[in-house]
């Protein structure tokens, strides 16, 4: 099992890397703190044209890390969840890269201090990391350039 686990693997970055585009988008996927080489090759299956999203927030709500609100009329509010309509197992593969990035990412690590001083639950926090985490995937692929903190840091 453990050695067509490796084969899989192998032949996903063989795939990336006889393809020049893919091979440019998964350097730059790469270069952003949290993303890795499993969770390059997740993104580049599910964001192959990046043309197809209008803005972030449309690739946000594709992966379903909109937050939801729930109320009813103006008397009973509920906290906000992910709204979870989406790619299930996009949204469970951005999880721990997330959790990386809150520890690695400079724009990331800004947006965790700032919900943790306003009181969020740690739970809050990592949807917002995911969804962050997007916004900057979208921000590189789009713009064909690595990741540079000093770019998307007013944002967060």
């Amino acid at each position: 099992m453990k050695l067509k686990i490796e084969q899989t693997k192998q032949a996903i970055d063989d795939h990336i890397d006889n393809y020049p585009d893919l091979k440019k988008q998964r350097e730059l996927l790469e270069s952003i703190p949290g993303v890795g080489s499993t969770t390059s090759a997740m993104l580049l299956s599910a964001f192959s044209n990046i043309e197809d999203f209008a803005s972030a927030k449309k690739m946000a709500a594709f992966c379903g890390l909109t937050p939801k609100q729930r109320q009813s009329g103006s008397s009973i509010e509920g906290r906000a969840k992910l709204s979870k309509i989406g790619n299930g197992r996009l949204r469970k593969s951005l999880f721990f890269p997330a959790i990386v990035a809150m520890q690695h990412n400079p724009i990331i690590v800004r947006l965790k201090k700032r919900l943790l001083k306003a009181g969020k639950c740690k739970m809050l926090i990592v949807g917002a990391a995911m969804r962050k985490l997007v916004h900057i995937i979208y921000g590189v692929l789009k713009s064909k350039t690595p990741f540079n903190e000093n770019l998307g840091s007013a944002a967060a």
